[in-house]
């Protein structure tokens, strides 16, 4: 299926992102011909190619979302606070910070609210959306998950980042998800 197949208004909704890790100047120039041709609201890269991608998208209209801890969110907390800081200097203007799962299991809550409040923080109020292989979670755990959400506010949650091999959330998934998650937050598919 090609870009002009889909509703217009699906389009506008639909955010390119390059998590691959062998993303070449090539790769990326045609992403944001793709973003440009079909304007797409966003285009989401990691910090690597955040300079690259800010010259190529100017004057485009399309949003550059910084890919934080990308793909498993298995980064030190502060080391993803001061990636986060870095990617504002760069003209990142939206976040998607990975966070694993084994903290939520571990039963961490104090201390990832600490942490998501820590990465709030630092975007200074540029928009954030967590991003959890939220799949992988059980009722339990996306119940703690939607407390913590509510407590310190994010604008979404992605619901992965595709590069695990998981299957995307399901339909059920996410009805449970947004059962669990303020009104407030955002769902994306991922």
């Amino acid at each position: 299926m090609t870009p002009t197949q889909f509703r217009p208004e699906l389009l506008e909704r639909v955010e390119l992102t390059l998590l691959h890790p062998f993303i070449t100047s090539a790769t990326l120039a045609k992403a944001v011909e793709i973003c440009r041709e079909f304007s797409l609201p966003a285009l989401a890269v990691t910090t690597d190619r955040l300079v690259e991608a800010t010259h190529l998208l100017e004057g485009s209209g399309v949003k550059l979302v910084a890919l934080i801890g990308h793909p498993f969110g298995l980064g030190d907390a502060d080391a993803k606070r001061y990636e986060v800081e870095l990617a504002l200097d760069l003209g990142a203007q939206e976040l998607e910070v990975a966070w694993a799962i084994a903290p939520i299991r571990d039963n961490w809550r104090a201390r990832l609210l600490r942490q998501f409040q820590d990465i709030l923080e630092a975007a200074q109020g540029n928009p954030v959306r967590f991003c959890l292989e939220t799949p992988l979670l059980t009722m339990d755990e996306i119940t703690v998950l939607g407390a913590m959400l509510s407590e310190c506010g994010p604008q979404a949650l992605s619901t992965g980042t595709g590069f695990a091999g998981l299957e995307p959330a399901s339909f059920d998934h996410l009805s449970s998800l947004r059962r669990q998650m303020p009104a407030a937050v955002e769902l994306k598919l991922g």
